[in-house]
């Protein structure tokens, strides 16, 4: 019983310095997925503005398309 009270004792003096040290760490780690996230983003747009857009169901639309579109409101896709 004395034992158990001691172990508790420790844990509630510790307590108080170590949490704030695991929350820093989950915020740091959350931090960095937000920067990788980010990073990988910027890469895809840098992509492409440089290579184009390289998604395939824009390619088959023309400037015909894009005025129909543009007149009727009813959104054209590839040619059609």
């Amino acid at each position: 019983m004395i034992l158990i009270a001691v172990i508790i004792g420790y844990l509630l003096g510790v307590l108080p310095f170590v949490c704030p040290k695991i929350i820093q760490i989950i915020k740091e780690k959350d931090e960095m997925k937000i920067k990788e996230n980010n990073s990988n983003m910027q890469e895809e747009i840098l992509n492409e503005w440089l290579n184009g857009n390289t998604n395939n169901e824009d390619k088959n639309i023309n400037q015909e398309d894009i005025f129909k579109e543009y007149i009727t409101g009813k959104v054209v896709k590839k040619g059609a």
